[in-house]
């Protein structure tokens, strides 16, 4: 027997939450690694699976694809939190720091733009996270720089293979030797050529939730022989 660290209740919920979109959720518990609950729509019932083999292998909308540990998506504002801690880590700024929000920057040629294009003045950093001013991001990334960008993610997870109970694809962020000052500022901001899984992502979440030590996710808590005695046990590692 597989004993799971999966709370069903969270588990159920995240599912249902998910019912008539595409997309996953990742729950982990910030302090072991724990995985809570791991949802993905669309799904399967594994109980028919035999039966529904054919159909499932046709459905275009790719049910037994594991969005949560295999898909790849722009992290947009989410990976605000990657660029914040380099730049803090870096000492390249603070939060108290103020910082011009216009509704666009313009860099060598082409510009970074606000959600609707909004101004938002004079704002500090501890501000501008909280509203996800995309233009105070992008000057806070180009201070930062590419390296530094890049080597943050990494401490992160992104562009790395790490053991997982399940198949899983490492997240991506470019070299910085590959990125422009445009192309920094934008990844900055979560965009350009950034991709992460959504389990990437829930692992950025638990790396600042457990005050900067990152633990390594796992599904699989116990397991038990056909006598119910534990053969393996999983320790929460960092």
């Amino acid at each position: 027997d597989l004993i799971l660290t999966v709370d069903s209740k969270i588990q159920r919920l995240a599912y249902k939450n998910l019912i008539g979109r595409k997309g996953a959720i990742v729950v982990i518990d910030p302090s072991t690694g724990a995985v809570l609950a791991m949802a993905s729509f669309p799904g399967f019932n594994p109980n028919t699976i035999k039966t529904d083999w054919k159909k499932l292998n046709k459905d275009k909308s790719g049910p037994m694809f594991n969005r949560a540990t295999k898909g790849r998506y722009p992290p947009g504002s989410s990976f605000k939190t990657v660029t914040l801690t380099g730049a803090l880590a870096e000492k390249t700024s603070k939060v108290t720091k103020i910082y011009p929000g216009p509704s666009s920057l313009e860099i060598i040629g082409g510009k970074v733009t606000n959600y609707k294009e909004k101004d938002f003045g004079k704002i500090s950093l501890q501000k501008a996270f909280k509203l996800s001013v995309n233009t105070v991001f992008a000057e806070v990334g180009r201070e930062l720089g590419g390296a530094s960008l890049v080597r943050q993610a990494e401490k992160f997870g992104f562009n790395k293979d790490f053991d997982f109970d399940l198949d899983q694809r490492k997240s991506l962020i470019k070299k910085s030797g590959e990125m422009d000052e445009l192309e920094v500022a934008w990844t900055a901001v979560g965009q350009a050529h950034t991709l992460a899984t959504p389990l990437q992502m829930a692992m950025v979440a638990s790396g600042i939730a457990n005050e900067g030590v990152l633990m390594k996710p796992y599904l699989v808590q116990k397991v038990r022989d056909y006598k119910g005695k534990s053969v393996e046990k999983i320790k929460p590692e960092k």
